[in-house]
């Protein structure tokens, strides 16, 4: 039976995932496809991969396992943002579509974010992860304190005239409170 490599890039905004993903996707050698969920035009639009220190790359966006399936074979097969491919913006299961490449003997290399704006895991990279043979955690500097990153927050009612969402790093001196019961 044919296996593939599965690699899962994890952190918080900005701490660098489109650029390692992006770095290694110029490194890879052999056939390489480039994937982003369809509606991902927060940063980059439609055709391409953009990362917050504005590097770039063309990928193609997938909307559903039909169009995955009708591609044809890939040695490398890298994912920008497979936190988002969920069933609101995704048409079919994408854990079966990673499987589904790795079972051709792709080499797959995922990334996204690891937890919400409440500091919950995400199921579906929680997923991911227990198929990863190779889990590469990124962590960012909160330049105000210099500690570490641990997730970020969507900075709500904050309109920026470029459109584009901000966000701000939370760690352990500033980390939101999770969604529980408020005690009495």
């Amino acid at each position: 039976m044919v296996t593939g490599f599965l690699e899962l890039i994890i952190g918080p905004a900005f701490s660098g995932k489109t650029s390692t993903l992006i770095s290694r996707i110029k490194r890879s050698p052999g056939r390489c496809l480039v994937l982003k969920p369809s509606d991902d035009t927060e940063l980059s639009g439609i055709s391409q991969l953009l990362s917050h220190n504005q590097e770039t790359f063309p990928a193609l966006c997938l909307q559903s396992a039909e169009e995955f399936a009708s591609l044809p074979f890939y040695d490398w097969i890298f994912i920008d943002n497979v936190h988002a491919f969920t069933k609101a913006h995704y048409q079919g299961n994408i854990l079966q579509t990673i499987g589904s490449m790795l079972g051709k003997g792709s080499v797959v290399t995922c990334a996204g974010l690891d937890y919400d704006d409440m500091g919950n895991p995400l199921p579906l990279i929680e997923a991911i992860s227990q198929m990863a043979d190779a889990i590469t955690i990124l962590t960012d500097k909160d330049s105000e304190s210099s500690s570490e990153t641990l997730l970020s927050a969507k900075i709500e009612g904050y309109a920026m005239p470029d459109g584009l969402v901000r966000y701000n790093p939370q760690n352990e001196n500033n980390m939101l409170p999770k969604k529980s019961a408020v005690n009495a």
